[in-house]
């Protein structure tokens, strides 16, 4: 890029956002790559609600767009900035994310509809319903309605992923913080099309009892103990590690 350069096709819309953690006081600090290599400039938007604070990032995004199209000036080429997105990224870990492009997250999108369909019956026609709980499929709603709104040319939210991230988030019922989970969630389907969220709950609501084999097992060892049995006495039995790894108890 050189001196004087007239731009004509911008930077990929999406740009980098670092996000206020708890979300409790409103700010948001936006990161945009600059024209000039190794360069990004920062934002700090404060805002009494969700709802001018989105409307200030629709606004820093649309200027950010117009001005990428002027001429890059000798001042912009040599002023000091902030470190580039690498070092940025080693600054901020856990925060700073970059948005994909609208048209990887389209593809993924593409594929993401046949994951919410199942597997299909074969020759039969149709689909299977996928095998997902109900905190997974929440998760899994959340991630369409977002990609849907950042990368259909109808939405208002076209090509903004913060914005896209909250009003999908508007849409689940919730706030901030869970637009920031989509946005984690989104980035790493749109990277790979396997990450799907997975509920770390899942298995706290099957009974050890399922098992029958272990079952058996308590059976015998309740069987030796004879009147002496207690609560105690089966607690201990089943923390011994040969138990546990017999039986996959965790």
């Amino acid at each position: 890029m050189h001196l004087g350069t007239q731009v004509t096709t911008p930077l990929p819309t999406p740009v980098c956002y670092l996000y206020d953690c708890t979300h409790t006081v409103g700010v948001v600090l936006y990161c945009l790559l600059t024209r000039a290599p190794g360069h990004v400039q920062m934002f700090s938007l404060l805002s009494h609600g969700p709802v001018s604070l989105l409307r200030a990032l629709a606004d820093v995004h649309d200027q950010y767009l117009r001005d990428y199209n002027l001429p890059i000036t000798e001042a912009e080429l040599n002023r000091d900035t902030v470190p580039g997105p690498k070092i940025a990224a080693e600054l901020c870990k856990g925060k700073l994310q970059e948005a994909p492009i609208v048209d990887a997250a389209q593809d993924a999108l593409n594929d993401f509809m046949r994951e919410l369909k199942g597997p299909s019956r074969g020759k039969s026609g149709g689909y299977h319903a996928p095998e997902h709980d109900p905190f997974v499929w929440f998760q899994l709603e959340g991630i369409h309605m977002f990609l849907s709104l950042y990368t259909n040319s109808g939405s208002v939210t076209c090509g903004k992923w913060a914005a896209s991230s909250f009003q999908a988030a508007i849409g689940l019922g919730k706030g901030w913080y869970c637009a920031q989970q989509l946005c984690h969630l989104a980035c790493g389907y749109v990277q790979s099309c396997e990450v799907l969220p997975i509920n770390p709950y899942g298995d706290w609501n099957k009974s050890m009892l399922l098992n029958e084999t272990l079952v058996n097992t308590i059976n015998a060892y309740l069987l030796k103990l004879g009147k002496e049995i207690t609560a105690e006495k089966l607690v201990l039995f089943l923390a011994k590690p040969e138990v546990m790894e017999e039986h996959g108890i965790t």
